[in-house]
């Protein structure tokens, strides 16, 4: 389902980060897929310590690598064209199944996984499903 043109505030609202600017990033690197038709912004969630946070599964600590996940790789390619719109001031390393942002606010990473994610939302921020990898 596509969404209406309404910038996505979830990581500011929530205050996933203690540092507003990376909660800003995480806001802009999400609504980048607005402008992706067809693609939803459930096609790439958070995931590493800050997603398992959010969920409970570990206790709250300061988070410096922040991590997301897609399954698309459509969705991985247009990020990997379009890093400079986002992190204008960071330097993008890449690899086959990932890449990495180092940006003054914090250090950022993208995975591409060879296997849909479940997922779950928190407070408006969509975040990979650890809670479905504990049962099994």
């Amino acid at each position: 389902m596509e969404r209406s043109f309404q910038p996505f505030t979830a990581f500011t609202t929530a205050k996933v980060f203690k540092d507003g600017r990376a909660n800003v990033l995480c806001n802009q690197f999400v609504d980048q897929l607005s402008a992706f038709p067809g693609i939803k912004i459930e096609d790439v969630l958070l995931t590493g310590d800050a997603a398992k946070i959010m969920q409970g599964s570990i206790a709250k600590k300061e988070v410096k690598n922040i991590q997301f996940i897609t399954s698309n790789v459509e969705v991985f390619r247009f990020y990997q064209k379009n890093l400079n719109n986002i992190f204008p001031d960071g330097k993008a390393v890449f690899y086959a199944k990932q890449m990495q942002i180092v940006s003054p606010i914090a250090h950022f990473e993208l995975w591409l996984s060879d296997v849909a994610l479940d997922f779950t939302t928190i407070d408006g921020v969509h975040c990979q499903d650890f809670q479905v990898e504990e049962q099994h």
